[in-house]
């Protein structure tokens, strides 16, 4: 019952907050990061939030959207109304080699209709290479799809791909696998789409040495349940709307939204603090992360601990308190080695708030005084009401 209250309480606050931002740059703005998103959009509906997420956060840059895996230049089309829909057909759109396709592209009546289609795409990888050789150490590549892109992307030209600021992946199985959502010990590990879809590609990014933030199976199960559903669907801003439509597309009840765990991290690292882990890709399985003892080679660097000192939510009781996903410092290499139990449900609050607020995202106004769009009981909580009237990231 507690950690249903500290819930609640983290939803209204974040809801108030999104819905009553205003269009103000603030001089001491940090400088937007800069990304790409690699993306198997339109099978699962869960890069749609990502993409979505990505492009309401004004903290972010996104360079361009490349798609992965399957029907590749469908998947461009898709992504191509998604961001016409929102106003940003300035961002280019990438096609990855196209390969067989093994899911069901749900959401193909959406990527066929509209009047946004663009009359071509740019390779994936030669768009991913021009970018990081124009912004070397800058760029933040966000891996939603299985590793196809990034696979040949390494095999075409390592030395660029090392240039890379990091990777923020999602991917991968450690204790927990699909379904398991930590209620309970563990159920051991089990393949991961992402990593299984492409196995020899997953081997070549963690064998790079660029540093790679993994979200897996562990820590991204987040479901996007009826009352969340009910608040994002009635927003009705084009990016909802948007998102609407692809919901019911997709025709099921209750997604999981496993990608939206990279960009909310980007966003927020103390939402989901990462560990400093090695890990091993499981060939046999495809995709598990195998635990294993910490290396000591002298090829080895120190992992340094990252974001250690960040308090967790007390969402969780303090017995459950997870332990998200790895860091690799630059340099490092394989055998890769990790342990975690990760539960970040307060990413799925923050990424719904982003994602209703009609403000435009050029933005924050730190400030965000009541308006006659909040919710009636939005600030019937004490320590909520004085936070709001302070700042709106107290």
């Amino acid at each position: 019952m507690r950690q249903m209250s500290n819930r609640i309480r983290i939803l209204a606050f974040l809801i108030a907050a999104a819905v009553s931002l205003h269009s103000q740059v603030s001089p001491a703005q940090a400088p937007a990061e800069k990304i790409i998103v690699d993306t198997d959009i339109g099978d699962d509906v869960d890069d749609a939030f990502a993409v979505a997420l990505a492009l309401r956060s004004p903290e972010l840059q996104i360079l361009g959207i490349t798609t992965t895996f399957g029907d590749t230049n469908d998947r461009a089309k898709l992504a191509d109304r998604l961001l016409g829909e929102a106003g940003r057909e300035d961002i280019p759109v990438a096609a990855g080699t196209p390969t067989s396709p093994v899911g069901q592209f749900t959401q193909r009546p959406y990527a066929e209709g509209g009047h946004f289609a663009r009359t071509s795409h740019p390779k994936a990888v030669d768009f991913m290479l021009e970018q990081i050789r124009r912004y070397p150490g800058q760029i933040t590549l966000v891996a939603i799809g299985p590793l196809v892109n990034l696979g040949g992307l390494i095999d075409k030209d390592a030395a660029s791909f090392h240039k890379l600021k990091r990777v923020v992946l999602m991917g991968g199985s450690i204790e927990r696998g699909y379904g398991d959502l930590g209620y309970s010990n563990p159920h051991g590990p089990e393949p991961e789409w992402n990593i299984k879809n492409d196995t020899p590609s997953a081997q070549k990014l963690f064998a790079s040495g660029v540093p790679i933030f993994m979200m897996p199976l562990d820590s991204t199960q987040l479901k996007l349940d009826e009352v969340k559903r009910a608040i994002l669907f009635q927003a009705g801003t084009p990016i909802t709307d948007a998102l609407t439509l692809l919901y019911h597309q997709w025709g099921q009840e209750t997604p999981t939204l496993f990608d939206v765990m990279t960009i909310a991290y980007i966003l927020n690292p103390q939402l989901c603090p990462v560990k400093p882990m090695h890990i091993q890709i499981d060939l046999h399985f495809a995709n598990i992360m195998s635990p294993k003892q910490p290396c000591h080679s002298d090829r080895s660097r120190t992992i340094r601990k990252a974001n250690r000192s960040a308090e967790w939510s007390n969402l969780l009781s303090p017995s459950r308190k997870p332990e998200p996903a790895l860091i690799l410092p630059k340099g490092f290499s394989t055998p890769l080695e990790m342990t975690t139990r990760v539960e970040c449900r307060n990413v799925l609050q923050s990424s719904l708030a982003q994602l209703i607020s009609r403000t435009p995202i050029t933005v924050p106004d730190p400030f965000w005084p009541r308006s006659s769009a909040m919710p009636d009981h939005a600030f019937d909580i004490p320590e909520l009401r004085a936070c709001a009237a302070k700042h709106w990231r107290c």
